[in-house]
């Protein structure tokens, strides 16, 4: 599912990968949302504490996957770890417009630079520049675009794509052409070439 909007969501609800792979065994058993939830919560699969803050989780999850076929649910929930981040960075691109934007303007852009380096600056003026031209993004308080700036380094940190959270270098995966092939099933040609090689 592709969101319109611009949201702040990831704010709440980040890489969340041991959980994606949790949600995504419930959906390769042909679960109904309602039992893949109870099967969660009834065996604290997400290992938290309080049931609000799973029911919260499963729900962006859940709407995070959507429509993603069964080939890479396999991938998300059995296969191996870095297939699991790639479909799940894949996932959370297509999910959040405003994620998807920064993916395209600028991760794409920058691992194509000889230097395959993201710079600080290169955040901070993409979210100024949202705020210039956004209306929702323009009502966020600072502290929200702050957050999102942790968590958009923490998404690339956790997918692999950068290695090291201060020197913020780019790297790209090799992939074997089962997974490409899967991966080209459901987004688009430029994510998957941007980040494989």
């Amino acid at each position: 599912m592709v969101e319109r909007l611009y949201t702040a969501n990831l704010t709440g609800n980040p890489f969340l990968l041991f959980e994606t792979r949790e949600v995504a065994k419930g959906m390769l058993k042909k679960l109904h949302k309602d039992e893949a939830l109870k099967e969660i919560l009834d065996s604290n699969l997400f290992q938290y504490k309080n049931a609000k803050s799973i029911l919260k989780r499963f729900n962006a999850i859940y709407k995070r996957l959507g429509k993603l076929n069964d080939d890479l649910l396999v991938k998300l929930a059995e296969g191996t770890i870095q297939e699991a981040k790639i479909t799940n960075l894949f996932v959370i691109v297509r999910a959040d417009r405003l994620f998807r934007e920064f993916f395209i303007e600028v991760v794409a852009e920058r691992i194509k630079e000889p230097a395959h380096k993201l710079r600080e600056r290169d955040l901070r003026y993409y979210f100024e520049q949202k705020r210039e031209t956004v209306s929702e993004v323009q009502k966020w308080m600072d502290k929200t675009i702050k957050k999102l700036y942790q968590v958009y380094i923490q998404i690339l940190y956790q997918s692999g794509i950068i290695e090291n959270r201060k020197n913020l270098a780019l790297r790209k995966f090799f992939v074997n052409d089962e997974f490409k092939k899967a991966l080209f099933s459901s987004f688009p040609q430029e994510w998957i070439e941007c980040i494989t090689v």
